[in-house]
């Protein structure tokens, strides 16, 4: 039987509405009370996944979330940081060079706020998808460089992905880059990514990496997809990542958890 799921957030658990379905609600909840762990994996900040983690109950079963791509891993019950990794201060000050001269958005995060350069459209869908507020930073002093775990470019699809190209021509021994919304290229450590972080998570529980379901739909997806025992995919996922998956499960507006847990779990 399998132990632990690890889902993907935004395009595989959360629907088009940015919601969790009821019908994805209960059988995640059915699931904790059969024992099986739920873990929330997004490159979403921790403080943008509590209201989700409240909602599914992963507190009162033991469960767990990771934030920042796999930056930071939390202890629902006991708010333990089991692991945290984040960027360096000449990094970050380095990819705010390259924001600029890229022509691009740069942000980050502080708490329950968005750190950007500028209060822009691609700022704005950020803040609608963790309802937080944006301050804009005037100066790179303004930073907690010991918090900052991500930075996001955010622009134009086609700029992204020439923002990834040069990125990777630069620097691609230095960062963990993914593109997860078309907006946005996610950058942390090159140490960090969901898969990396599941690893430590499953070793600390001693759980073998067989007993293990992910969950995903986009490239920030790929590492953790590649090491569980049963890789799903959602319907809406892009064909490269469905083609590293066991199996491809409805989209995420049809409720892919109950889906995945009344097949495999329940």
């Amino acid at each position: 039987m399998y132990k632990i799921i690890a889902t993907d957030m935004d395009g595989t658990l959360l629907n088009s509405r940015n919601l969790i379905s009821n019908e994805n609600r209960e059988a995640i909840i059915k699931a904790q009370e059969k024992g099986c762990k739920i873990v929330l994996a997004s490159g979403r900040p921790i403080a943008a996944m509590k209201i989700f983690e409240k909602e599914l109950k992963l507190a009162e079963y033991e469960s767990y979330l990771i934030g920042f791509n796999g930056g930071q891993i939390i202890d629902c019950k006991t708010r333990e940081t089991v692991f945290s990794l984040g960027l360096k201060e000449n990094d970050i000050r380095y990819l705010f060079e390259k924001a600029e001269e890229y022509g691009v958005n740069i942000l980050t995060y502080n708490g329950g706020t968005i750190l950007a350069k500028y209060d822009d459209e691609f700022a704005r869908i950020e803040a609608r998808y963790t309802n937080f507020p944006i301050k804009v930073i005037q100066s790179l002093d303004e930073l907690d460089y010991t918090k900052t775990i991500k930075c996001m470019f955010v622009a134009k699809p086609s700029k992204i992905r020439e923002c990834l190209e040069k990125l990777k021509k630069e620097r691609k021994d230095k960062y963990f880059m993914s593109i997860s919304d078309p907006h946005f290229l996610e950058i942390c450590d090159i140490n960090v990514n969901k898969g990396t972080a599941i690893k430590k998570l499953c070793e600390k529980l001693n759980i073998d990496l067989k007993y293990l379901i992910t969950c995903g739909d986009s490239y920030n997806d790929k590492e953790m997809l590649e090491i569980s025992g049963l890789s799903v995919a959602a319907a809406n996922a892009n064909e490269d990542i469905k083609k590293l998956c066991t199996y491809t499960s409805v989209t995420n507006d049809e409720h892919i958890l109950k889906d995945v847990i009344d097949k495999f779990i329940i």
